[in-house]
């Protein structure tokens, strides 16, 4: 009984690692994007970018960290092939630095910066950008403003 036990784990075990290494979206392939977000011509720091179809449901399907105004996210957690909306949204304080800038003192106030973006780079982004199968088409800048002209 113990044989046919360790016979079928041994069956099982190689079947279930080969699917799980298939990591390909049924809705379609994924690339690696990158570029450049600045905002009144400064880098855009401590911001999020996000792709969403840009048909359908709005769905999103990659997001990834903008530092320093640079952005990259790998093919494995990008975006989909095809129309995307962009959202740029900027990134809450994190509780462990929050937590550092108090330094145990539960009473001090503590000043949380983040920057403004603009409604139409954000939650109404009217950024629009075509994800291109070849990933060396995929550097995508963005030179946001927060001014009109």
């Amino acid at each position: 009984m113990q044989t046919l036990h360790r016979f079928s784990l041994l069956l099982f075990i190689p079947l279930w690692t080969l699917g799980c290494g298939m990591s390909e979206d049924p809705r379609g392939a994924r690339v690696g994007v990158r570029g450049t977000v600045l905002l009144d011509g400064q880098p855009v720091d401590r911001a999020r970018i996000l792709f969403l179809s840009a048909e359908g449901e709005n769905k999103v399907t990659a997001t990834g960290s903008i530092v320093d105004g640079f952005y990259n996210i790998p093919a494995e957690r990008g975006p989909l092939v095809g129309k995307m909306r962009v959202k740029i949204q900027p990134d809450k304080i994190e509780l462990e630095e929050f937590e550092a800038a108090r330094k145990g003192d539960l009473r001090k106030r503590v000043p949380v910066e983040t920057i403004t973006i603009p409604a139409k780079y954000n939650v109404k982004s009217e950024l629009v950008r075509e994800i291109q199968e070849d990933e060396t088409q995929n550097v995508l800048d963005f030179d946001l403003e927060s001014k009109p002209k």
